[in-house]
């Protein structure tokens, strides 16, 4: 069964073939349809870059939104404002 976890590295796998492809194609194309030779170590790299970027930049915005979880964006300050002391001033006004 494939979990949550796994779900990314699979997605960032699928992403990594698909770039990688495309930037191996573009840094080496004389070595693939000419006659110079492949070079290992970068095109082993064109495939991981993307893989990493993917991987990192998922987990920084999984982070970013459990952090962010608790607060509430007002539309006109653009400030984030905790969600309890929105309550708070919500509970102030009705009881008024």
């Amino acid at each position: 069964m494939i979990n949550r976890r796994n779900f990314i590295y699979v997605k960032a796998l699928i992403v990594a073939l698909a770039v990688g492809t495309i930037l191996l194609m573009i840094n080496q194309f004389d070595s693939l349809f000419g006659s110079e030779n492949i070079r290992i170590v970068p095109a082993i790299l064109t495939y991981c870059v993307p893989f990493i970027v993917f991987v990192l930049g998922n987990k920084h915005s999984t982070e970013n939104n459990r952090l962010n979880k608790n607060f509430v964006t007002r539309a006109a300050a653009g400030a984030l404002v905790p969600k309890h002391s929105e309550d708070d001033r919500l509970t102030s006004l009705k009881s008024r």
